[in-house]
């Protein structure tokens, strides 16, 4: 099972944060684009606006291709 196979993936309309993630627990990520490689993205944690240690943990994504996916650490 992957990281986005546990979280609910919410499109937004955010040019900087593009994607949200949803735990089943009531977790939320939002996703943040990387100024120098546009294409990649990081988890912040939307609740308290913080790179938590669990946010580190999801790692790297990437939209380049239009779907987004997890690249891990």
């Amino acid at each position: 099972m992957g990281v986005l196979d546990r979280y609910t993936v919410i499109k937004t309309e955010d040019e900087k944060f593009p994607y949200e993630l949803h735990g089943p627990r009531g977790a939320r990520y939002a996703l943040m684009r990387n100024v120098p490689n546009p294409h990649m993205l990081f988890a912040v944690n939307a609740r308290s606006f913080t790179a938590s240690s669990t946010a580190q943990r999801l790692g790297w994504f990437t939209d380049k291709d239009g779907t987004l996916k997890a690249l891990g650490r």
